[in-house]
């Protein structure tokens, strides 16, 4: 039986409904209303090509070593997250095929962000969905004027986001309370998977997880791995006037794929991840070539080896290098 819990008199369904679901069916009417008017955004299709002319390039003359070094960097910084703190499992990632969810711009708009996020998934190599629906939906892209306000019910209820083994209280309050105000803000729902595909659950010690596989590990292999099966996108529209639509979807795909802490810091590389800090002249148009060869490598090295995070680099080395 699903409990319905009433938030300042709008009552949602607590259990059996997705936290992209709850949210819209918990958002106050004002909000709700604002959403109606969209941010001023034009559309332009997320193509996976990035403005050149004024982003730092790796010349043919560039030392293969100092590439080298400048990838891992970049790898490093992109596969650690405070959400996923443990560095003796691999980066995390989606095996459970994505259904994109996109609330809160008119729906012509919403199509089109849709689009281009699965676009973005198939051309990378995570498994999307043929067919797709609100119901079915585990990613979920939510424009608001008000992110604090959308999000209210979760700070009354922030145990909506603890149904999994890793996650803890300080996590979800840096996610509903971020420590300086951001633009776009994440949260990743995921599981500890065995070896042979079951989850993993919680010892009943709370101390460690118990993974019901017969394999068990070595210095090489991993006996278990961190898998999403949810994403929350919550995109400030008061924030984003300016910008093309194909840029904003282009973002929302890269913290989407994998989860990146939003004050990450990639310096000088070429990354959609620099869209709020770059001036409008430096902004990539959609993902670069280093956010395509590094989502590319995630999807498609062996997460259970221990060196995934290197076979990661070495894949976008070749990549970049050719």
């Amino acid at each position: 039986m699903r409990a319905a819990v009433t938030v300042r008199g709008e009552t949602c369904q607590s259990l059996g409904m997705s936290i992209g679901l709850i949210l819209l069916a918990c958002t106050p009417a004002a909000i709700r209303a604002a959403l109606a008017d969209p941010p001023s955004l034009t559309s332009a299709p997320a193509s996976g090509s990035a403005k050149t002319d004024h982003l730092p390039q790796i010349t043919i003359e560039a030392s293969r070593l100092a590439l080298e070094q400048r990838v891992q960097a970049f790898v490093d910084e992109l596969s650690h997250s405070r959400r996923f703190p443990d560095r003796t499992q691999p980066a995390p990632r989606w095996e459970e095929p994505l259904c994109f969810e996109v609330a809160g711009l008119p729906r012509k708009y919403a199509e089109v962000v849709a689009a281009q996020l699965s676009q973005i998934a198939t051309s990378v190599g995570a498994p999307v969905r043929k067919e797709c629906s609100r119901l079915s939906a585990n990613f979920y892209a939510l424009f608001t004027p008000d992110p604090a306000e959308t999000l209210r019910y979760l700070k009354r209820h922030p145990l909506v986001l603890q149904d999994r083994v890793e996650t803890g209280l300080p996590q979800i309050e840096r996610f509903l309370n971020p420590p300086k105000s951001v633009v776009v803000r994440v949260w990743h729902d995921a599981e500890v998977l065995a070896r042979n595909g079951t989850p993993c659950v919680l010892a009943p010690n709370g101390l460690w997880l118990v993974c019901g596989d017969s394999l068990g590990g070595s210095r090489i292999t991993l006996t278990s791995t961190p898998s999403f099966d949810r994403a929350l996108v919550v995109i400030d529209s008061t924030r984003i006037q300016g910008f093309q639509l194909g840029q904003i979807s282009a973002y929302v795909a890269m913290v989407g794929l994998v989860d990146i802490d939003g004050d990450v810091n990639v310096g000088d590389t070429p990354s959609i991840l620099r869209l709020f800090t770059d001036s409008p002249e430096q902004r990539a148009e959609g993902i670069t070539e280093w956010d395509r060869a590094f989502l590319t490598a995630l999807y498609h090295t062996n997460q259970w080896n221990a060196q995934q995070r290197q076979q990661i680099a070495n894949k976008m080395v070749d990549e970049i290098a050719h």
